[in-house]
């Protein structure tokens, strides 16, 4: 990691957070002491909760790692708590993030004006999104893709003659993603999963034992995944083979209209 030139005002917050990152950084300091007692002993030293420090350090290694070439031209004036913000918005545009660290360096900016930039980036964005929430909004939304393609393919599902699909249905210990009821029975029994998976064989072999519950209760069992998941098809079409496992269908769907099936033989 760089180090630009310590500013020349020493008890400024940047320069404090310098030494404490080169701390946490070193190997040989952190094999006998953790984050936590660094941060804690600094805060006692500067009369600071733990938070603030913490959020300094963090700050301090955003404008390090992001804006190198503009630290080393004067003290930096502007407060930890800007320069946080300013994280949050270079995370979200960071155009808009360059056309503010000049004057936030600077001491140029109020809280209030960098609270109401982020909230501005935000509304023009749709504002921050983690690797977890995107997950889960694509789950959500191939569910529904799913939905559309079980009512487009009603004969395949055994969508027919007086059926009825219901979703997240209780059978017994399971809550199936999908259910196609007849006069009270479970007629199809339907799991969703998506892709992405850390560990696809080991995500295959607990999906096979809970595929296996199912084809105990029901007359037929449909696995469906995203077009683009051939990894955890595969895996799981081998241990539906090698556990003998019979009456599992296994499809992908598209994830976007008219959400074709595509049936793979197991």
């Amino acid at each position: 990691m760089p180090t630009p030139e310590r500013p020349s005002e020493a008890e400024d917050w940047f320069s404090l957070a310098i030494p404490l990152i080169e701390e946490l950084d070193d190997p040989q300091r952190m094999a006998t002491t953790t984050p936590t007692q660094v941060i804690a002993s600094a805060a006692r030293l500067r009369g600071l909760t733990p938070r603030a420090v913490g959020k300094q350090i963090l700050a301090a290694k955003f404008l390090l790692e992001t804006y190198p070439a503009r630290l080393g031209s004067g003290p930096i004036l502007g407060g930890y708590s800007q320069v946080e913000y300013l994280a949050k918005i270079h995370q979200l545009d960071a155009a808009r993030a360059d056309r503010l660290v000049g004057p936030v360096l600077a001491a140029e900016v109020s809280m209030t004006q960098m609270r109401a930039a982020y909230d501005e980036v935000v509304a023009s964005t749709g504002g921050p999104t983690s690797s977890a929430a995107k997950t889960k909004q694509r789950g959500l939304a191939f569910e529904a893709a799913c939905e559309a393609a079980i009512r487009a393919n009603g004969e395949f599902f055994q969508l027919a003659d007086g059926a009825t699909l219901v979703e997240n249905y209780r059978l017994v210990d399971n809550v199936l993603d999908f259910a196609v009821l007849r006069g009270g029975s479970v007629v199809s029994a339907i799991e969703v999963r998506i892709g992405g998976l850390a560990s696809v064989k080991r995500e295959a072999s607990t999906l096979t034992a809970r595929l296996a519950l199912m084809a105990r209760r029901a007359e037929h069992v449909y696995l469906l995944v995203p077009s683009d998941s051939e990894d955890l098809v595969e895996a799981v079409r081998g241990s539906l083979w090698s556990w003998g496992i019979e009456r599992v269908h296994v499809a992908t769907v598209d994830e976007s209209p008219p959400y074709a099936v595509n049936y793979i033989r197991t």
